[in-house]
């Protein structure tokens, strides 16, 4: 779970505040599927009980009946830190939607209408690197559908073309590691050290460990 802490998100990680950070990606981008699974690893490795249902919580309420395999998944791998009647609720929600009025309060969550959370408004907001259509705005569509492979081929392959983008730099190391691929984080990381001197800092702090067996 260190190695997520090792992607840099921008100044708010700086003030190790991820946190309220994962917290403002959701709001801005409920869809962004590749942000809610970040968060729910973060808070999963911090210990974080409130955090991780209220970030589960969150990426339910944006999947709905979507994504049934990824929820299941994530909610099983979260089960030891969740207590039974936040499990069982969610669980309830794997199997299918329900009324959020039925669900426990997530003080930390910020898409359940009916809860405090951090942030009391949600919106939708692109900033300049999304203003025209590119490469990155592309692979952001497909993680939203769940389309990760696609995601990842469009990402390695602009990166081989201009790797000096330090967004889809991070992106596709978030992609990475959100999807536990070590394998592909470190065949990129060898192929951009034939073309970048020196390989910048967040892709030399991985070694060829696997993943601890905890990882939600």
């Amino acid at each position: 779970m260190e190695n997520l802490r090792s992607v840099n998100v921008g100044p708010i990680l700086v003030s190790d505040d991820l946190t309220e950070y994962f917290a403002h990606q959701i709001a801005r981008s409920p869809n962004n599927l590749l942000r809610h699974t970040q968060r729910i690893f973060f808070h999963f490795g911090s210990g974080d009980e409130e955090g991780l249902y209220s970030a589960l919580l969150d990426l339910f309420m944006a999947l709905k009946e979507k994504g049934r395999a990824l929820r299941s998944r994530l909610l099983g791998g979260s089960k030891s830190r969740l207590s039974t009647e936040r499990f069982d609720a969610l669980a309830r929600f794997v199997a299918e939607p329900v009324n959020e009025t039925e669900l426990p309060r997530g003080t930390l969550s910020v898409l359940s209408q009916g809860l405090t959370g951090i942030l009391p408004i949600v919106s939708e907001e692109r900033g300049p690197a999304e203003s025209s259509r590119d490469v990155l705005v592309e692979a952001r569509e497909h993680i939203e559908y769940f389309q990760l492979d696609e995601a990842r081929t469009l990402l390695e392959s602009a990166l081989l073309d201009d790797p000096q983008r330090d967004d889809l730099q991070q992106e596709l190391l978030a992609l990475y590691l959100a999807t536990n691929d070590m394998a592909g984080l470190r065949a990129t990381r060898n192929q951009l050290a034939q073309l970048l001197d020196p390989l910048p800092e967040h892709w030399l702090a991985f070694d060829d460990q696997q993943d601890g067996a905890d990882n939600p």
